[in-house]
């Protein structure tokens, strides 16, 4: 793997240098190797960083002389006229909060001599009550700003891919963005209530490029329907992880399923990358001129990006669901005479007694006491029941030698299962329109064989009822 990022480094190293000036690129090398153990240090514990960093430097243009102060500009130098401002866009990476990609605003100083990329996705896992504050959906993210360099190593040391747009904004706009993001980054204003969807980090780059633009992006955007929903983003970039995807589909309700439009689609970093490549905004003289100025990948990423709608796995989802639905049928059917039976369907009932009406009542919750807004109006309610949960402790005593439980696990299986059906009919109405095709084959399956092994299980112990007084019954009749 380091080796493909050596070849693909120098591929591109070869493409970089020939429009490049020797005099510049040697001034930023002696610049990264002029900086304080403290930032060197922790790069060239591996070989590989310190040369990508070295890299990074050339390429990004550290070392940048001052000219002029912005402050006091000299004669003919509008102010802001030092200024580059880029999007710095990552691609996605391995771990789940890393799956859709990131973002940051880049500012280049050359006044200054300063290169910050500003970066909105800023969390810890030590802030004071973070497990509760995520639960209920009210986590507060920070935006800091960094080092360019050290931010695209950061992704690049990861195999994550990142590329450079550079905006084509007046003097005047880089400068009133420069000054608003200093700002923001002060401590009592860079903390902001984060929301996955609505406001994160890409989110926040996307409204801070239209603030100085006056709303020309949200302008062209706003009403421009993208053709997706939050869901199919969800679902194409999680994917190749079955079980995160299936607690994703499981766990989003209705609100994620309405088409978004273009403005909303930004709130994905690689959907404003894309989106910024082919907008317009008005230049100097009124001309409408490319929002992006020009655009540079600085590393392709260790793997391809794909952004296509995965296929419904229905057909999986429902082949799981007989399967485990039938097994429940056949097993409860021969509970009282074999002793595999009793196991299997006390085991296999069991389990998804656990895991079906444990998110039942986690989707009640989010949905009733949390401002997780995408999980309500959750219709896989009506699948994953909560009053799966008392069946919890009935399943295994209705499959002993708990006469008293069965009627009572039955008729909670014949609840869960009437529900189930009350939630397929209803799809029927136009207002109940939430993607959750998927969840109906496994768990509706699953339901209608956990009340048949009940029936059978009861009804069984009937027939052992029956044919133990038998043939006193017969008795008496003859007698009488």
């Amino acid at each position: 793997m380091r080796a493909g990022r050596r070849r693909r480094f120098a591929g591109l190293w070869r493409r970089v240098w020939p429009g490049g000036t020797f005099g510049r690129a040697q001034g930023n090398a002696e610049w990264f190797h002029r900086q304080s153990p403290a930032v060197t240090a922790p790069l060239q514990r591996h070989r590989w960083n310190a040369h990508t960093i070295t890299f990074l430097a050339l390429f990004l243009g550290f070392g940048v002389q001052p000219a002029v102060s912005q402050g006091t500009p000299g004669a003919g130098v509008e102010p802001g006229e030092g200024l580059r401002v880029y999007v710095m866009t990552m691609g996605p990476g391995e771990f789940i909060w890393e799956r859709f990609g990131h973002n940051a605003i880049r500012v280049r100083d050359e006044a200054r001599g300063t290169d910050i990329a500003y970066n909105y996705g800023m969390f810890s896992f030590e802030q004071e009550d973070f497990v509760l504050r995520f639960i209920r959906g009210n986590m507060d993210y920070w935006m800091e700003g960094f080092d360019t360099g050290l931010t695209a190593n950061a992704y690049i040391s990861t195999g994550r891919a990142v590329w450079m747009q550079e905006l084509n904004l007046t003097p005047a706009e880089r400068l009133e963005l420069q000054q608003f993001l200093e700002w923001n980054s002060l401590p009592e204003n860079r903390f902001y209530r984060y929301d996955y969807y609505l406001d994160n980090c890409s989110t926040r780059v996307r409204d801070a490029i239209d603030r100085v633009l006056g709303g020309q992006i949200r302008e062209q955007t706003a009403e421009l329907p993208s053709g997706q929903t939050f869901r199919d983003h969800t679902r194409m970039l999680t994917a190749d992880d079955p079980l995160v995807y299936a607690g994703l589909m499981a766990g989003l309700g209705e609100p994620v399923d309405r088409e978004i439009s273009v403005w909303e689609e930004m709130f994905l970093p690689m959907q404003v990358r894309e989106h910024f490549q082919s907008l317009t905004i008005a230049g100097p003289g009124g001309e409408r001129v490319p929002l992006v100025l020009a655009e540079e990948t600085i590393y392709r990423g260790d793997s391809p990006i794909d952004e296509s709608l995965p296929p419904a796995r229905i057909p999986f989802y429902l082949a799981a669901g007989v399967v485990i639905g039938g097994l429940l049928w056949v097993s409860g059917a021969s509970v009282r005479r074999q002793k595999a039976a009793r196991v299997a369907f006390t085991v296999v009932g069991t389990a998804w007694a656990v895991i079906a009406g444990t998110l039942g009542v986690v989707l009640l919750g989010l949905w009733l006491f949390t401002d997780h807004v995408t999980s309500y109006r959750n219709e896989n309610l009506f699948f994953l029941s909560p009053l799966l949960v008392p069946l919890i402790g009935l399943i295994p005593a209705a499959a002993g030698r708990g006469i008293r439980a069965r009627p009572l696990a039955f008729q909670l299986s014949v609840a869960v299962a009437a529900i189930s059906l009350l939630g397929l009919v209803l799809k029927l109405l136009p207002a109940l329109d939430q993607w959750n095709g998927e969840m109906i084959a496994l768990a509706l399956p699953i339901n209608l064989g956990l009340v048949l092994g009940l029936w059978r299980i009861r009804t069984e112990r009937d027939d052992v009822v029956d044919r133990a007084f038998g043939g006193l019954l017969t008795v008496v009749d003859d007698r009488g």
